[in-house]
């Protein structure tokens, strides 16, 4: 699950030949968009493929997922959240569980960052695929940024996963 805090891309977790992984990577991004020489930054709690990673002012956020192949039926749908402070030289601090969970584990959907929430949309959950839409507030002046617990919005008008979100600036 690639993401860029502070002029530098993340690689955290994922799948590499034929097992799950929880080391992250990271590369410096120079001023031209060139990457850099990658290096181990450490692990994550629990090793997770088609997790979900949400990046709000100096925290990033890493949830959902599953914990073995989808095949494997010893695999865990993981509802847990992850965060990890980013440091001002860009650099990952302790990793820690935030509480409360998700409403339930789900892995493959797509994340949105606005101003003032995380939202979920669709994914796989222990059933199949889903159309369910999730969102959790974030706020500036709160230390872990999250606000609360997940909160239903609108379902989506069919099931869906392995997608992406956009959203318009000022939209």
């Amino acid at each position: 699950f690639p993401v860029t805090i502070c002029k530098r891309v993340y690689l955290i977790s994922g799948w590499t030949t034929g097992a799950v992984t929880n080391v992250v990577y990271t590369a410096p991004i120079d001023s031209s968009g060139v990457i850099g020489a990658w290096a181990t930054a450490g692990t994550v709690p629990v090793a997770l493929i088609h997790a979900h990673v949400a990046v709000f002012k100096n925290k990033l956020y890493l949830f959902g997922g599953l914990t073995k192949a989808i095949v494997d039926p010893a695999t865990t749908y993981n509802s847990t959240i992850y965060t990890a402070s980013i440091n001002a030289d860009g650099t990952l601090g302790t990793w820690s569980t935030y509480t409360p969970t998700m409403p339930e584990g789900i892995y493959g959907g797509s994340v949105l960052v606005t101003k003032h929430n995380i939202y979920l949309f669709g994914g796989r959950i222990s059933t199949g695929e889903s159309n369910k839409v999730w969102h959790v507030p974030v706020w500036d002046n709160w230390a872990d940024g999250l606000t609360g617990t997940w909160t239903a919005c609108t379902n989506l008008p069919s099931v869906r996963s392995q997608h992406q979100p956009s959203i318009v600036t000022g939209k």
